[in-house]
């Protein structure tokens, strides 16, 4: 009877135990309930899990009911959220409840469309980083070596309309609702602002996008593997691939100028482009994947903009910024690792074989094409599409009706007064995903006619004046040390050859052709030696001081024509060449377009070209600027270190070891350290002043003057070392 009551006792305070435990369980009422996220951005067709915490956390209650504002738009199934329709601009709403509705919260979610990236396949390898050419800053050394595994980076920078998408708002200077469009690149934007619009995309595609390094950036300037190894993204010429100051004054619509070698495009100038890394100074070390120091104070900013000057859009420009500031001339592009299968790549073409860059006929005796080859990835089908063109450039141009081959028959018709003419191809895939144009094909076609002043040259008559030489105002910053100081020239007047001396001239007179460009009788002659054009032995004829030998090109001609033809002194080039008298002030002999006035590496397409077929200057004379060089009579020298009153028929120092040249010529390439340093123009200007020793090149040639006219004094050289 006792062991019954301690057994019903003990039965009765379990029992008490678990009434009391159930009763505290539901005294743990809901007070509430918050989602994990209240904004997202969603790309059609994707889903995204969102949380919906009950509180307290030891709630019993945790049911929760799920409701769209509009299911056809964005549907909700215990809180898995599915994009099903875009609406620009118009968000839908997401609800979370309690059981008994007391207790509810919101998410806004913006559906936009599939976001079409079009990204780049950079293949993996090893280049020379940074440079040590003339012109760059101390920043970009020192030049190592940098190894980079394959990634895919943006053929694009990113613009404006797909930041909103994303962002749901546009911090741009230059918008869209104020004349631009949506494809202008978005600026405005700080590193910090990115990295956010990076982590809301990568939420909303389910991808893995990031900020380029900066070594993954200049390798994908370059070009990477295919790397012609340009000053610029792309090309030597800025115009062809970069908006800068120079021709723009805001940004501009992406994809304008022609893309780089791997088909990428505005690498240089349009908008700086924020890199992830910390900016800090270079080491000689060679690095595999380097991602920068790993503190700092600014950010990476790589390419060059609207408002910088050429130099800052070179492919080894570099600065560091503020990564909290927004500027209205810095966006950025985006890449993704290659491991990530899921980014849409546009097939990649690459032209393997370019058309030829010269081609020279006479008139009526055309024939031949213009053929390019190329492939590309991912199987795609290609097709073709020729270009005319009033320029050397595979910008703009206009399409030739029914060639659409990857050859093309050059016109027969074509005549000598409209040449040269230029000629390039347009290879697309046929889905239009990606396209590449090839390099520029120029046609030259002369009349059939007698050659240019068989033995006499034609002549300009120079009336003597005074004149500024070396480095004035027109020439800018372009000068080099040895143009200065400008210093006052008189000069009495002179007779000087409308053109430079031509291979059928040289010809004539010595009785072979020493040119390395031949085809063409009325091209410049050049491989000829300041010696080979004075002579060196025999019987001579003093002309102005220099002594013209009789197994040299000038005493043969004059004894051939009775006259006393001679090299022009430095100072007669120079005040021929700015026009004399009629002198309008250019950079070039005859304009401040160059390509107007001049043969050079931008133009030439490698080569000389026949004598009088660019524009002449004031006075009626071609090819001062370009085409070739011209050999004067001085030695070289440094001009009067300061101010010493007029010179008078000035011949230069009286002793040294290389003689001037003058004028630039077709090529204009400066290779330094074995970088492709830049198509300088500048060594065209009328002011420029080369330097050669006894030497034949295929860049130097000549024209005669003959002594005539006005005397305006005795010769007079300013008393200084090295200029007697």
């Amino acid at each position: 009877m006792k062991n019954i009551f301690y057994i019903n006792f003990i039965n009765f305070l379990i029992f008490a135990v678990i009434l009391l435990n159930t009763n505290c369980q539901r005294d743990v009422r809901v007070t509430g309930v918050k989602l994990d996220q209240n904004e997202i951005t969603l790309e059609v067709g994707k889903s995204l899990d969102i949380k919906a915490n009950v509180e307290p956390a030891d709630a019993i209650d945790k049911f929760v009911y799920w409701k769209s504002s509009d299911p056809d738009r964005v549907s909700v199934e215990n809180g898995r959220i599915t994009g099903i329709t875009a609406t620009e601009g118009k968000s839908v709403t997401i609800r979370v409840s309690t059981r008994d509705g007391e207790f509810e919260d919101f998410c806004t979610v913006m559906v936009h469309p599939e976001l079409d990236f079009k990204m780049v396949f950079v293949q993996g390898g090893t280049f020379t980083m940074g440079s040590a050419a003339r012109g760059s800053f101390n920043n970009e050394a020192p030049v190592h070596q940098v190894t980079l595994s394959s990634y895919y980076i943006g053929k694009y920078p990113i613009t404006q309309r797909e930041w909103e998408l994303i962002m749901g708002n546009n911090p741009s200077n230059n918008r869209s609702d104020r004349g631009g469009n949506g494809n202008y690149p978005v600026e405005m934007v700080s590193w910090h602002d990115v990295q956010e619009f990076i982590i809301k995309l990568n939420i909303s595609t389910g991808k893995n996008y990031r900020l380029p390094t900066e070594a993954e950036w200049e390798y994908a300037a370059r070009g990477g593997e295919r790397s012609n190894r340009y000053l610029y993204s792309g090309s030597n010429n800025i115009n062809d691939v970069a908006w800068y100051n120079g021709n723009s004054s805001n940004t501009q619509p992406i994809g304008q100028k022609i893309p780089n070698e791997l088909g990428i495009y505005d690498m240089s100038g349009n908008v700086l482009e924020w890199c992830s890394n910390w900016y800090g100074a270079y080491t000689a070390a060679a690095r595999t994947n380097p991602s920068g120091p790993l503190t700092g104070d600014w950010r990476v900013v790589r390419g060059g903009d609207w408002s910088n000057d050429a130099t800052d859009c070179r492919v080894t420009s570099r600065y560091g910024l503020d990564p909290y500031e927004g500027y209205n001339n810095l966006g950025f592009r985006l890449v993704f690792p290659i491991t990530d299968n899921q980014v849409t790549v546009a097939p990649l073409i690459t032209i393997t074989t370019q058309p030829a860059s010269t081609s020279e006929f006479t008139e009526n005796s055309i024939t031949g094409s213009l053929s390019v080859s190329a492939g590309v990835t991912q199987n795609a089908t290609l097709s073709y599409q020729w270009f005319s063109n009033t320029t050397n450039n595979n910008i703009g141009g206009t399409a030739i009706l029914g060639a659409t081959g990857s050859s093309f028959a050059i016109p027969t018709n074509l005549t000598a007064a409209g040449s040269p003419y230029y000629y390039f191809c347009e290879v697309t895939t046929a889905e239009e995903i990606h396209s590449v144009r090839s390099n520029v094909a120029m046609v030259i076609v002369t009349e059939r006619q007698t050659i240019i002043n068989p033995l006499e040259p034609e002549m300009v008559f120079v009336q003597g004046s005074t004149f500024s030489m070396g480095c004035t105002s027109e020439q800018g910053a372009d000068c080099f040390s040895d143009e200065y100081p400008a210093h006052s020239v008189t000069l009495n007047s002179f007779y000087i050859g409308k053109y430079e001396i031509t291979q059928g001239q040289w010809l004539e007179v010595m009785g072979n052709n020493p040119s390395h460009f031949t085809g063409n009788l009325n091209r410049p002659v050049e491989m000829v030696s300041w010696n080979d054009i004075v002579g060196t032995t025999g019987n001579y004829k003093e002309i102005n001081g220099i002594r013209y030998y009789e197994n040299g090109f000038i005493y043969k001609l004059n004894q051939l024509t009775g006259k006393e033809y001679r090299l022009p002194s430095e100072a007669e080039w120079e005040y021929a060449a700015r026009g004399g008298n009629q002198s309008q002030g250019f950079k070039y002999s005859g304009s401040n377009n160059a390509n107007v006035v001049a043969w050079h590496g931008l133009n030439s397409g490698n080569t000389t070209h026949p004598v009088g077929t660019r524009q002449p200057n004031e006075l009626g004379i071609h090819d001062m600027s370009g085409n070739v060089g011209e050999w004067c009579s001085d030695w070289w020298g440094m001009y009067p270190p300061g101010a010493q009153g007029t010179i008078i028929n000035p011949t230069g120092p009286s002793i040294g070891t290389h003689r001037v040249y003058r004028g630039g010529n077709w090529s204009i390439i400066q290779v330094l350290g074995g970088d492709v340093h830049q198509y300088d123009l500048t060594l065209v200007r009328v002011s420029y002043r080369g330097i050669f020793g006894d030497e034949r090149g295929n860049i130097i040639g000549f024209r005669v003057v003959l002594s005539g006219g006005i005397d305006l004094g005795t010769p007079t050289n300013p008393i200084f070392p090295g200029y007697p």
